[in-house]
C-alpha cells in the first residue's frame, strides 16, 4: 500500500534512510538516531514527512539515559523527563511544592532547579532500574549542565545507546 501525501493527496511517495537523523521533535537538541528512521517526500509538492520505530522505546531510551547522567540537566531534558512521566507541570508542581511558574522557569532554563528537585525526575524515571554505580547525592554538589551528543540507533525496533 502506498503511502499518500498530507499536504496534495499524491500517492506514491519516495522514501529514504538517514544515516544519521537529528531528532529535534523531543525538544531536545542533542539527540541523534542511527537507523529506525524512514523519510517520506512528496515528488509532488515536495512535502516531507517522517516515521520512527518504536517512539515510545526511544523516549523510554533517552529518559533512562538521562537519569543516569552524571551531569547536571538542562531545563529542556528536566522537561522532557517530566513529560516522559506523564506530569503537566501543574501537576508537577503540586507535587513537589513548587509554583507552576518556578516549573515553568525551570524548564525554560532562567532559573536552575534545586537540586532535590531533579533528582526527584530522575528517581522517577529509575524506578523499577537498578540505581547506577554512583550516589545521586554528588548531583547536588554540581552546578553547570554540559551539553554532549547524545547518539542512539535502532536494532530490531528496540532503541540503544550508540557506541
Amino acid at each position: 500500500m502506498s503511502k499518500k501525501c498530507t499536504n496534495c493527496r499524491h500517492v506514491g511517495l519516495e522514501s529514504m534512510t538517514p544515516t544519521l537523523y537529528h531528532y529535534k521533535i523531543s525538544g531536545l537538541d542533542n539527540i541523534y538516531l542511527k537507523g529506525g528512521v524512514t523519510e517520506f517526500i512528496c515528488p509532488s509538492c515536495g512535502s516531507r514527512s517522517t516515521s520512527i520505530q518504536n517512539l515510545v522505546g526511544l523516549h523510554r531510551a533517552i529518559a533512562d539515559i538521562l537519569a543516569l547522567a552524571k551531569r547536571r540537566l538542562s531545563g529542556n531534558e528536566l522537561r522532557f523527563l517530566r513529560e516522559q512521566l506523564g506530569f503537566s507541570g501543574e501537576e508537577l508542581a503540586g507535587l513537589v511544592e513548587y509554583s507552576e511558574e518556578y516549573i515553568r522557569k525551570i524548564e525554560s532554563g532562567s532559573t536552575s532547579p534545586k537540586a532535590p528537585y531533579e533528582m526527584f525526575l530522575r528517581v522517577a524515571i529509575m524506578r523499577g532500574m537498578k540505581a547506577p554505580d554512583y550516589d545521586l547525592r554528588e548531583l547536588s554538589q554540581r552546578k553547570k549542565y554540559k551539553l554532549e551528543e547524545l547518539r542512539f540507533i535502532n536494532k530490531d525496533r528496540d532503541w540503544k545507546v550508540a557506541a
